[in-house]
């Protein structure tokens, strides 16, 4: 591990990141994988995804005390302030979003059953007015970007039983704004397996398959390195229910090339035998 430890190249980009990356836990790992993240436009995640992807993938899945926490290893580490060099990249609505979860706590929200599903699911513009999306994104904002995770997920709940309330299929998509995509990582739909708000073990597990399936080593290695100190165990366990092998055994089919890398240094975290 010590030749990968200082020196990084093309050659040596994974390990170099994995080894740095083992070295770190909790606050201080996060705090690598941003800074990482928003060093290069492509990102951690892969070729065709770029820093938008780390952020939503840590910040919409951290409680405010954690991305406190975050903040402060982000400084001691890079002296920079993180709210400043992740706001500095957006503009607009998600500037806004960003800035929430950055610098202000989740609140509860009893009120969940006044809010309008019209809020999630009117966003087409209609005889080229604006839609109800549209004319209260402020309002889309502030839900995402402050109510506690325990009130999203109650706020799912209630308006799946509304017509046309099963809000997060309007979230996700092709042609959904990066505002809409965080809400989607921030709740999904109760009636899916891997829902954050309602079982991150299958939500991660979920992530893991997804970023394995797509070659991003780099993503894999994230969710292991990040959960194995918290329910890296409960969310192998999900993964060998939801799709019959293990993430090990996956791996090696893909990265055949990094087979010791992955006999040796994944495999044990993954408490695999």
């Amino acid at each position: 591990m010590k030749i990968y430890l200082h020196e990084k190249s093309i050659f040596n980009d994974v390990y170099w990141f994995a080894f740095n990356a083992f070295k770190l836990s909790g606050a201080e790992l996060d705090a690598f994988i941003i800074y990482q993240a928003l060093k290069t436009s492509k990102g951690l995640f892969g070729r065709n995804n770029n820093y938008f992807r780390t952020l939503t993938e840590i910040l919409c899945t951290r409680s405010y005390q954690q991305i406190l926490e975050i903040k402060k290893m982000y400084y001691k580490l890079y002296k920079m302030d993180l709210t400043d060099s992740i706001c500095s990249k957006m503009k607009g609505s998600l500037r806004t979003f960003f800035y929430n979860v950055l610098t202000m706590s989740r609140y509860p929200r009893e009120n969940y059953r006044s809010i309008d599903v019209r809020l999630f699911t009117e966003v087409i513009v209609v005889s080229k007015q604006r839609s109800f999306y549209k004319k209260n994104k402020e309002k889309f904002i502030e839900i995402f970007s402050r109510t506690n995770f325990k009130d999203i997920k109650n706020m799912i709940t209630y308006l799946n039983e509304e017509p046309n309330g099963n809000i997060t299929i309007y979230l996700k998509g092709i042609l959904a704004s990066r505002l809409r995509k965080c809400a989607h990582s921030i709740c999904k739909s109760c009636f899916n397996s891997g829902q954050y708000c309602m079982d991150k073990e299958k939500y991660f597990a979920k992530c893991l398959n997804k970023y394995i399936r797509n070659s991003n080593i780099k993503g894999a290695i994230s969710i292991i390195l990040t959960r194995s100190e918290i329910d890296l165990a409960d969310i192998i366990m999900e993964y060998q229910d939801l799709y019959k092998k293990g993430p090990i055994d996956d791996m090696l089919k893909l990265w055949d090339t990094k087979s010791k890398f992955i006999n040796y240094f994944l495999r044990p975290l993954c408490q695999i035998i």
